[in-house]
């Protein structure tokens, strides 16, 4: 899938889902996709998003080149491979940039992450996150998670962390 516009829409360059879920698989394609917040897909209250063998490339964001994550709402990439050298199978998340933060995910207040045994290669936040921005409050009870297992990170760049926890 590939909106291939000039335009950047204002949130989610794909799937833009306030609540409910959304389960991504087999051997589908996010290339090109452009948006304000997440260029693949924007998150919001209780909305879940899982994505297994996909494919994410080249795909840009003001915050989250692929996922910008708010509120209640839950991302889970469970066997996922984001580098050019594996078989296409199994998904992929590579060249995508945030041009502020989180190359890969934006996520707010509240938000959760899953990472399984997946590989992140060449993404870009040029302000910081790197691969993973996460903005919590010192003044809220709700606080941001982010599990990640068996998960390699490799040639990404940016003039922030890799991986981002802000309060």
């Amino acid at each position: 899938v590939s909106n291939n516009s000039e335009k950047a829409y204002p949130s989610g360059g794909v799937v833009n889902l306030v609540s409910g879920i959304f389960v991504e698989g087999g051997n589908s394609q996010y290339l090109d996709n452009k948006a304000k917040y997440g260029g693949v897909a924007y998150l919001l209250n209780s909305a879940s998003y899982t994505g297994s063998q996909v494919s994410y490339r080249n795909n840009q964001g003001s915050a989250g080149g692929v996922i910008n994550i708010q509120g209640n709402a839950n991302f889970s990439a469970v066997n996922c491979h984001f580098d050019v050298r594996i078989p296409f199978i199994l998904a992929k998340i590579l060249e995508n940039v945030a041009e502020t933060v989180g190359g890969v995910i934006a996520a707010g207040v509240n938000s959760q992450i899953n990472i399984i045994s997946s590989y992140f290669t060449k993404n870009e936040g040029k302000t910081d996150g790197t691969a993973i921005y996460i903005a919590n409050s010192l003044h809220t009870d709700y606080t941001a998670t982010c599990s990640i297992y068996d998960t390699e990170f490799r040639i990404n760049t940016g003039s922030g962390s890799l991986i981002s926890l802000q309060n």
